[in-house]
């Protein structure tokens, strides 16, 4: 049996998934991007860009999906946690 295909883009389920990285910033500019870990808990991601932040000289991060859209910003995480 065939893996089902989704009509609108031909791709298997399995290939939908967007990944999400982790962009560390410095005074607004781009230290370093990482893969996050793949799970559906954006809390899991947020606390993967925590722990990253110090540990790669960092002040700031963000997650963005593949094509690059900002989807989380550390200061919207830290007010929503409130």
């Amino acid at each position: 049996m065939r893996p089902a295909r989704f009509p609108c883009c031909g791709m298997e389920a399995a290939e939908c998934f967007a990944m999400l990285r982790i962009r560390l910033l410095k005074s607004g500019s781009v230290v370093e991007t990482v893969d996050a870990k793949w799970t559906i808990n954006i809390a899991d991601i947020a606390s993967e860009a925590d722990v990253l932040e110090p540990q790669r000289g960092a002040d700031d991060w963000e997650v963005v999906n593949d094509t690059d859209k900002q989807i989380l910003t550390k200061s919207r995480w830290n007010h929503m946690r409130r």
